[in-house]
């Protein structure tokens, strides 16, 4: 992690890479190799979660928040643990469903199970999941380009509910931690939806190169981008 501020980038595509499983796929078969692969898969997620939560602290360390957002980071920390926890359970099979198809009442009850009554939390997990979400419905999470594409999606849903705020109006703490929870997400959706070590390294590479160079630095381009994505998704309003 880089702690200079003025230069400080965030790249969480940190993923321990299996050789002998390199190219192994989630499958739903439940022999020893294949269960091996879902684990290190999982152990992966946990990690890049973790790598996530120290990069929040680190980030307000260097904005010199620490010692008052104590709490704050606490909460932070356990809304990504929620995010993590909820796609690791899809992908060992404790928890059903898959999030592809997920309605908005269970995404918010499995929320809630993990992060309980804290808002934060609960605020922080729904802004990761909702990005995935996107990312999954789209279809396009493993394929190289349309992934930088997706990955600025997630940054817009991210932003506008973690802050409510136009991208221009962004602190620099705040386009950080914007960036490392898109490629949370984006790692998270490859994982979620069947892909292995190469696709998930991929996959957070491209969101953090889109969401840094494009996306958090220019207002036209997210906005020409995210129109883009609703047009092919057929919800672009009229207004729009």
């Amino acid at each position: 992690i880089i702690r200079d501020q003025d230069k400080q980038t965030q790249d969480i595509n940190e993923l321990s890479h299996d050789t002998e499983n390199a190219h192994s796929k989630l499958k739903p078969i439940f022999n020893k190799e294949d269960e091996q692969t879902r684990l290190n898969i999982v152990t992966s997620l946990k990690e890049l979660g973790e790598q996530v939560k120290e990069l929040e602290r680190t980030i307000h360390k260097d904005a010199g928040k620490d010692s008052q957002d104590g709490k704050m980071g606490n909460d932070f920390s356990k809304g990504v643990d929620s995010a993590v926890s909820i796609i690791t359970g899809i992908i060992t099979g404790d928890m059903t469903g898959g999030l592809a198809g997920a309605s908005a009442p269970w995404l918010a009850e499995q929320i809630k199970i993990q992060a309980g009554d804290n808002e934060t939390a609960r605020l922080v997990a729904h802004a990761i999941l909702g990005a995935v979400v996107a990312e999954l419905q789209g279809n396009s999470a493993l394929s190289g380009g349309a992934g930088a594409v997706v990955g600025e999606v997630a940054a817009d849903i991210i932003r506008k509910q973690l802050y409510g705020k136009e991208v221009k109006d962004l602190t620099e703490a705040e386009k950080q931690t914007i960036s490392a929870l898109s490629q949370l997400a984006s790692g998270l959706a490859v994982a979620a939806g069947g892909g292995n070590f190469g696709d998930a390294s991929a996959a957070i590479s491209s969101s953090k190169n889109a969401v840094e160079n494009n996306y958090l630095n220019s207002d036209e381009h997210q906005t020409k981008k995210g129109l883009e994505y609703k047009e092919r998704k057929g919800i672009l309003t009229d207004e729009e």
